[in-house]
């Protein structure tokens, strides 16, 4: 069933680009390899996220290591080296407490944009943690567990930028997104 759709989207893509509609890729990278590398070549961007550099505490908050998501990150880099995938590549870091939200995490993914995609990633957002779903979770009947979690501060996120900038990233490419 997952080759099917990629074998469809991936039409889907071509259709697009055939009427000259940009498109874009939103992903994790929890997916087969080759399914990313059959699609890198018809976006236009690559929205990527990474979440937790840590395979352990990544496993802890998602369910999941992240290996396969570095992996197919670092497979990306190196398709966009070669001149192949997309144009341009966002790194997308939710910023949410308790998980993500530390500097050691954010100066971790930093190191690894340096060492790994330096040159090919053009943004890297780091996204405030939004409890807006906290209403449809209370509809729902369903837990959530940051409901007792507010926004971030702005001087929260501009620490999260700092560390971030530090990393060995280029920090011109650091942003930030999201209420505080």
């Amino acid at each position: 069933e997952a080759a099917l759709q990629s074998r469809f989207l991936a039409a889907y893509f071509k259709g697009l680009r055939e009427e000259g509609v940009p498109t874009a890729l939103d992903t994790c990278g929890q997916v087969k390899a080759e399914t990313l590398e059959n699609l890198w070549p018809l976006a236009d961007i690559v929205l990527y996220d990474l979440k937790e550099i840590d395979p352990l505490r990544h496993e802890q908050f998602t369910g999941h290591r992240n290996d396969l998501i570095v992996a197919n990150l670092v497979k990306l880099g190196e398709t966009m080296r070669r001149g192949g995938g997309p144009k341009t590549l966002w790194i997308r870091t939710p910023i949410i407490p308790g998980a993500t939200a530390t500097r050691e995490n954010i100066r971790g993914i930093g190191a690894f944009i340096a060492r790994h995609l330096s040159g090919v990633v053009s943004r890297w957002d780091l996204c405030a943690f939004n409890n807006l779903c906290r209403d449809k979770y209370l509809r729902l009947g369903l837990s959530w567990d940051y409901h007792h979690h507010a926004l971030l501060t702005e001087e929260f996120m501009m620490v999260m930028k700092e560390a971030a900038q530090k990393s060995g990233v280029d920090p011109a490419v650091v942003q930030t997104s999201g209420s505080t």
